[in-house]
């Protein structure tokens, strides 16, 4: 079981893309070679390990593809989050980790004391 974990959990690059397993090669047509590109450069080390705001996250992916808006379907909050999720799977990363997201929820929410509102975060965590 642990050499299954290793493996899933191993980065892979366009290097080695052609001895990839037919799961990978479903996570990457999902998720794109465009929307890959564009996560492989916005989760470099900077932006792993931590919390990240939702919404500055999902700026900077709009940043990108407002050409593709609209373009076999919109672009939401929630298709957005799954993209990432998506290459979460592929890289073998955790999306959300247990010790960060709050008590009975998946999400990351925390108070912002300067707008007074609950804001989401994400958390990607990178094994190392």
């Amino acid at each position: 079981m642990k050499k299954i974990i290793n493996s899933i959990r191993q980065p892979i690059t366009r290097k080695n893309h052609d001895n990839i397993s037919i799961k990978h090669e479903q996570l990457l047509s999902e998720l794109g070679l465009t929307v890959y590109d564009w996560a492989e450069d916005f989760f470099s080390t900077k932006n792993l390990n931590k919390a990240l705001k939702y919404s500055n996250v999902f700026d900077n992916y709009i940043g990108n593809f407002t050409q593709y808006n609209g373009v076999g379907g919109d672009i939401t909050k929630l298709s957005v989050k799954n993209k990432i999720k998506i290459y979460c799977k592929y890289k073998g990363y955790e999306f959300n980790p247990a010790e960060h997201v709050n008590v009975n929820s998946d999400l990351i929410i925390k108070y912002d004391p300067d707008t007074k509102t609950s804001v989401e975060y994400i958390f990607i965590k990178k094994y190392r």
